[in-house]
């Protein structure tokens, strides 16, 4: 029998009372067929099985990664009689799908199962992607499909100057159907500094070496389209970074651009912290507790919110240099009915966002999206009222409306149900930030959701932290003493690279 624990959902009897053995060691084929529960239409899964022993158990031809395989559709199993356990997945808009079969001698040759989902994303303007995936290339339609995932970027070259399968993809845009397209020529500069991911490339570009210690640097980039993203905010060369922004967008020149900061970076791993501290600023100390590497990233950006940076938070899954599945972590990015790979990278620049890799929900403040600003003019104020939609896989018991890095709000779930979903109102009488998130209460690993921030602008007075500004002096200095340090014959002339950062992160704490 094929039991199902998911939320008391009635599933079809999958694997149930299967396949007649006669002496040899394998049962006849048996088709596995799934489909959508509502629209009946099939859809391709991630799935996991064990046998009785706790064993997984691997197939040939399909996928397969960290215990799971994905296949569109329908698979032909050959299983030796007894029991077994299983999990099938589809992303985070679908029900989890777990229990237990056995293989007995009565005899049937397939079954179809039925996935619910419980949220359409799409089907309210909202598109995923993960920035950050090394899988080969074969397999990518299939797992994006099976992982419910809309875009993806493919790294293909890294500092290694190797690429991925042997050679250059001809072709860098790769359109599965009218849901599904990924970069196929991503690159990444992953060193002492952190990571830099490149989205949108048309060829591979030379990076640094391994080794060096050469800042991180986002003019390397030929991109045209595409996006520059900081795969997770706690990089070591992130002050660097930013001001170079600052400075880029004060010339107007897109060059030193960052266009994205992840929150979800692929230190947040599906089963937990993924121990990978190179080129990572520690967590404060203050962040004691379990999960501090989700958390930190957080706090990060807050800071960097708080000084006047309007850069939108992004997400990667890292799907194939650590154990995440592709989409793990995730932005969803707001295009409206009609998807394409220029209309998600348009809208994630305007900051129309939202990262996960649990929840999902649907967010508008005051009737716009996130990334959106509001004027109010000198000695004026701004209530803020939140509406949202939120979708669970597993439970939570508060989401906090985060203005200025502080908790604001904190509004039981209970309290948002009975609501209706409109959350209290915020008002603002300075410049500041807001944004909506919540976190479940998974202890294995920081799984949550966040909006993107929007925006208050109360007469000419920008908003300007001064602890903020501090933190990012404080970083700056200890990077420089970092490359002090080193053995690095440059040394000397990297510092003086790294010296105009230094002066402006000192002017604006002071």
């Amino acid at each position: 029998m094929f039991n199902c624990q998911s939320h008391h959902l009635l599933i079809a009897n999958f694997f149930a009372l299967v396949l007649a053995l006669p002496v040899q060691s394998f049962a006849d084929e048996f088709e596995v067929r799934v489909v959508d529960a509502q629209s009946k239409k099939p859809v391709s899964v991630r799935m996991m099985i064990r046998n009785g022993r706790g064993v997984v158990i691997k197939q040939r031809g399909i996928p397969f990664y960290e215990g799971y395989f994905c296949f569109f559709g329908k698979h032909v199993f050959k299983l030796p009689k007894g029991p077994y356990s299983y999990v099938i997945e589809k992303g985070p808009e679908y029900r989890t799908l777990s229990g237990r079969f056995e293989i007995t001698k009565d005899a049937t040759d397939g079954v179809t199962v039925e996935i619910p989902r419980f949220t359409n994303m799409s089907e309210k303007g909202w598109w995923s992607g993960d920035l950050n995936i090394k899988r080969p290339i074969r397999d990518i339609p299939v797992v994006m499909d099976a992982n419910d995932l809309n875009f993806a970027n493919q790294i293909s070259f890294d500092n290694r100057g190797e690429y991925l399968d042997g050679e250059i993809p001809k072709v860098a845009l790769k359109k599965v159907n009218e849901r599904i397209v990924f970069q196929q020529v991503g690159g990444i500069d992953s060193r002492g500094g952190g990571a830099l991911v490149f989205i949108g490339q048309s060829n591979p570009f030379l990076l640094p070496g391994e080794k060096s210690i050469i800042p991180l640097n986002i003019s390397l980039s030929k991109k045209q389209s595409g996006l520059n993203y900081i795969s997770n905010a706690a990089a070591w060369d992130l002050p660097i970074l930013l001001a170079r922004h600052f400075e880029a967008k004060k010339k107007n020149d897109p060059a030193n651009r960052i266009d994205a900061i992840g929150i979800a970076g692929d230190a947040i791993n599906y089963r937990g912290f993924e121990k990978r501290a190179v080129g990572l600023r520690p967590a404060d100390k203050s962040l004691d507790g379990a999960n501090t590497a989700g958390r930190w990233q957080t706090q990060i950006y807050y800071h960097l919110l708080n000084c006047g940076f309007r850069i939108p938070p992004g997400a990667g899954s890292g799907s194939g240099i650590v154990k995440n599945p592709v989409g793990y972590n995730r932005v969803y990015v707001h295009c409206g009915p009609n998807f394409s790979y220029e209309s998600w990278l348009k809208n994630f620049k305007l900051g129309r966002v939202m990262v996960t890799n649990g929840p999902v929900m649907n967010v508008k403040f005051n009737g716009v999206l996130p990334g959106e600003t509001f004027q109010v003019l000198k000695g004026g104020s701004l209530e803020v009222e939140t509406v949202l939609t939120l979708s669970l896989k597993e439970k939570a018991n508060y989401l906090e409306i985060i203005r200025n890095g502080m908790v604001a709000k904190k509004v039981s779930l209970d309290e948002y149900a009975k609501a209706k979903g409109k959350l209290p109102t915020v008002t603002f009488t300075e410049s500041g930030w807001m944004l909506v998130r919540v976190v479940t209460n998974n202890k294995d690993t920081h799984r949550f959701v966040s909006s993107g921030p929007i925006y208050v602008e109360v007469g000419d007075k920008p908003l300007l932290k001064k602890a903020s500004a501090q933190f990012f002096f404080d970083w700056i200095l200890e990077r420089a003493k970092a490359i002090q340090k080193s053995n690095a014959p440059d040394k000397a002339a990297i510092i003086e690279q790294i010296r105009p950062a230094y002066e402006f992160w000192k002017m604006l704490s002071e």
